[in-house]
């Protein structure tokens, strides 16, 4: 199989702090990007802390908040259609721009 997305195989504390100040404080920025990849069929990899670390945070962005790091990914079981397919480099090109606004999201975090 195969898989592509983006995030952090060891994000930093500092990374992460920012991450959930700029999630709980605008949730309405974030929650419509993620639902829109779930949608497109990506999955929230995390790894995720045993316990709830932020009881007072909005119920709707704690599964993405209670994390140590993360990463969008979309898997893909066999290779079958990766290699039949003649219009690779578009389908990559649709996903690629599919992920563009919470990656873009993300480097807003990075650089506050």
């Amino acid at each position: 199989g195969y898989s592509y997305g983006f995030g952090f195989y060891a994000a930093t504390s500092e990374f992460m702090a920012a991450y959930r100040k700029r999630l709980i404080a605008e949730p309405a920025g974030f929650l419509p990007l993620a639902h829109e990849l779930e949608k497109r069929g990506y999955v929230y990899d995390a790894e995720r802390y045993k316990r709830d670390r932020f009881p007072d945070a909005p119920e709707e962005i704690k599964p993405y908040i209670n994390v140590k790091s993360f990463a969008w990914s979309k898997h893909f079981s066999g290779t079958k259609d990766l290699i039949a397919t003649t219009d690779l480099a578009e389908r990559l090109k649709a996903e690629m721009e599919a992920m563009r606004p919470m990656y873009e999201l993300m480097l807003a975090v990075i650089n506050d």
